[in-house]
């Protein structure tokens, strides 16, 4: 074989791995914010699709009291229950199955609490393809 077809198949070799590495690898952060301010015991539900196997991160930083979060997945289950914030938090995990999830956010019953969350879902390349 000549040193002209060993060059070509290591350049292409190196392109299909760099191709696998970008498509399917690397992660991409598909991020969402919001901003309010809740009353005493008010609710607000964030509702967001995901996809099976998405790592996905919730970030909540409130100021003025505190907050209760849950998470309910498609199919009814509580990922999360009742975990209050009183400052900040993060929770990360996989997505089980492909659907609709719903995060409650509860309020404090003593104090107007301002909040900012965040869902940020990690994909592949491959996800928007």
């Amino acid at each position: 074989m000549g040193l002209f077809k060993i060059v070509t198949l290591i350049v292409l070799a190196l392109v299909i791995a760099t191709l696998f590495t970008v498509l399917f690898l690397i992660p991409i952060d598909q991020t969402y914010q919001v901003t309010m301010r809740l009353s005493p015991l008010q609710r607000h539900f964030f509702i967001f699709n995901d996809s099976s196997g998405t790592t996905t991160k919730i970030s909540v930083v409130e100021s003025g009291g505190y907050v209760t979060l849950t998470l309910i997945s498609p199919t009814g289950e509580k990922v999360l229950n009742g975990v209050e914030v009183h400052s900040s938090y993060t929770y990360t995990f996989t997505a089980r199955g492909t659907g609709t999830y719903t995060l409650c956010v509860l309020n404090s019953p003593l104090y107007n609490t301002n909040i900012t969350l965040n869902v940020v879902k990690e994909h592949s390349l491959i996800d928007f393809l």
